[in-house]
């Protein structure tokens, strides 16, 4: 019996029309992430997940959550 691989963010958030997106919202990561919102601004904050800016909005792209999640502290 093999176990199954649980599916990366990115095959878990594809927009409606079949595009795998490739940045979140803070609310979203945090939520992919299983964070509060509050840690998730906080880990943001001391520089551990790098951000993007689209004007006034922070995105956090699916390779940045990626690698904080797969970082060893």
């Amino acid at each position: 019996m093999s176990a199954k691989k649980a599916p990366s963010i990115a095959e878990t958030h594809v927009a409606a029309d079949g595009i795998p997106r490739l940045g979140l919202s803070v609310q979203e990561a945090a939520m992919a992430a299983g964070l509060s919102l509050r840690f998730m601004w906080d880990e943001i904050k001391n520089g551990k997940v790098r951000t993007k800016r689209a004007g006034r909005r922070v995105i956090v792209t699916v390779a940045a959550l990626n690698e904080y999640l797969n970082a060893k502290n």
